[in-house]
């Protein structure tokens, strides 16, 4: 049944997804939801313009642009800390 709903995923359960996630960051505010959000959205957005897209693919999108906004956050927080140690703030 639940293999049966993943493989079936449209941009709608994405967007969906993407609004839960941004929701939970307002009320819980750990910077963590944030790009769970944006990265199910960016799947949304690509599932409705490519909808051919099955859900294994979907999901594997999904999962990389986790991980790639995660680590982008992670270098722009690291190269802001060396930034403020510099000027000494």
């Amino acid at each position: 049944m639940l293999t049966e709903y993943l493989s079936n995923l449209g941009y709608w359960d994405w967007f969906s997804l993407a609004l839960l996630f941004l929701l939970l960051e307002v009320f819980v505010n750990v910077a963590f939801f944030l790009w769970l959000g944006l990265s199910a959205g960016a799947v949304g957005v690509a599932v409705l313009m490519a909808p051919h897209l099955g859900g294994k693919t979907q999901i594997l999108f999904f999962a990389i642009g986790v991980v790639i906004s995660m680590l982008m956050w992670r270098l722009y927080c690291r190269s802001k800390s060396k930034a403020e140690n510099k000027t000494g703030k």
